[in-house]
């Protein structure tokens, strides 16, 4: 397998940073308790309390760290790195991103008239328009899990530029606020992982809207700043959220790399429950269109270095019960990546069938305006592992469509513009795989997966 998970346990919320040209993946350590909703029955039984760092200058290869406090997202300053995950605990600090310490820089205390049902999920970052070192946090108003008021409404709250050494009162306020006022506890929007990250000319507010899915840890949303906008002169409440993957990678960041930007979140560990934790993602790199959104592709170089044994397909079309016309491989595969260019003009569907006996597929669908990772079999309703929008104009001509099949984890690219990540219920063993699409297939391959070799992260940034 070529995601990477811990031999021991598998990896929750993640926390990326680059250095020297490796991947520094601190994550949040499952311990055992694998509900995110038990703790609402017994406050002790929360899904992690410690830190893991993995280290890595390949992404399937990684050196792990156990770490003494709860380290998230980190900011370099003169050599020094910091980091804070709530306003009650230290900060830390470090010279080397293992070895940390508790530290007294960049004090804040929570506006407990503002936010009087506290805030968690602090996250510094460094804002060159304000000069200064800032953080957003999960702020709530009410928050009936902990007795404070009832419902659970709360915000993305930022503050303003804290000072080095002070005495943690900073000024603070609300940036982005949820509509949960008269909603159900259990499916009020909560906002986790919160990210402020400048991409060009724009400032972009990520977050993971926890409650929405089968999973419960949210999906990664975004709202686009204006150019040459400071984070102070703008207004997100009433601007647009967009996606950048489905409901089944979870609490992604995205983390800068040189001139770059690489997206990482937790695959769960169960195609249809809660269960808290799961595997890492390949390395998805995200750039930014002419329009200001944002668009995602599977790290170029890293693309390459997994492809073994390719081969171009013959493209004969047979009629099938579920898919209309497929053409299938000449042989059954196990751990591979496909993929087609298909003629999507005149298209309604087309996509993949990606195992055969248990109907796993993709499928680009024009009526719903989805690409998706599915089952269907006879005789039952469709299943939806994962979903993501696409816009209308990828229909309007050729699309390249990939997929990576890696024991029971599917990952999706459309265009180089669109990824998608899924967590199937079956691994996949001697499948047969078809690409399908009436009049649409213009070339189809295959090819196994392997680990790579020879390859380092700093060949994506070539």
């Amino acid at each position: 397998m070529i995601h990477y998970k811990s031999k021991e346990w598998y990896i929750g919320d993640v926390h990326p940073f680059y250095h020297n040209d490796r991947l520094y993946l601190f994550y949040l350590k499952p311990n055992g308790i694998t509900r995110c909703d038990a703790c609402f029955d017994d406050p002790e039984k929360v899904v992690c309390n410690s830190t893991v760092l993995a280290v890595t200058d390949d992404y399937i290869n990684f050196e792990e760290h156990l770490i003494n406090g709860i380290i998230v997202n980190i900011v370099e300053v003169d050599g020094i790195f910091y980091t804070r995950y709530n306003d009650k605990a230290h900060a830390f600090e470090s010279t080397d991103l293992v070895r940390w310490k508790q530290s007294e820089k960049y004090p804040i205390s929570l506006d407990n008239h503002l936010f009087p049902a506290g805030a968690r999920d602090y996250a510094l970052f460094y804002d060159a328009d304000a000069g200064g070192m800032r953080v957003t946090t999960n702020a709530y108003f009410t928050n009936e899990h902990n007795g404070c008021g009832t419902g659970l409404e709360c915000a993305v709250g930022i503050s303003g530029v804290i000072p080095r050494e002070g005495d943690g009162n900073v000024e603070q306020r609300v940036l982005y606020p949820l509509e949960n006022r008269g909603r159900n506890i259990m499916l009020s929007a909560e906002p986790e992982c919160n990210q402020m990250l400048k991409i060009g000319k724009r400032w972009y507010l990520f977050t993971s809207l926890a409650r929405q899915t089968t999973h419960w840890v949210g999906p990664l949303s975004y709202w686009i700043g204006n150019e040459n906008t400071p984070i102070d002169s703008e207004e997100y409440t009433h601007k647009r959220e967009y996606r950048l993957d489905g409901e089944d990678l979870c609490a992604a960041q995205v983390a800068p790399y040189g001139d770059k930007f690489f997206k990482f979140g937790w695959i769960p560990m169960s195609y249809h429950n809660q269960e808290w934790g799961g595997h890492l993602n390949l390395p998805h790199e995200v750039y930014q269109l002419a329009n200001g959104k944002l668009a995602c592709r599977l790290a170029p170089e890293f693309a390459k270095s997994i492809i073994s044994e390719e081969v171009s397909q013959t493209i004969v079309l047979n009629p099938s019960t579920f898919f209309g016309p497929v053409a299938y491989a000449n042989e059954r595969m196990q751990q591979y990546g496909v993929e087609a260019r298909l003629d999507l003009s005149a298209a309604d569907r087309a996509g993949f069938v990606l195992d055969d006996r248990n109907g796993i597929h993709v499928e680009l669908c024009r009526e719903s305006g989805l690409m998706s990772v599915k089952r269907k079999l006879p005789g039952a309703a469709d299943y939806v592992f994962a979903s993501l929008e696409i816009e209308p104009g990828e229909w309007c001509g050729d699309a390249i469509l990939h997929a990576i099949y890696d024991d029971d984890i599917v990952e999706v690219f459309l265009n180089e513009k669109y990824a998608l990540c899924a967590r199937t219920d079956n691994n996949n063993k001697n499948v047969k795989v078809g690409v399908f699409g009436n009049g649409t297939v213009k070339e189809f391959s295959t090819y196994k997966l392997r680990k790579p070799t020879g390859y380092t992260l700093s060949m994506d940034l070539m």
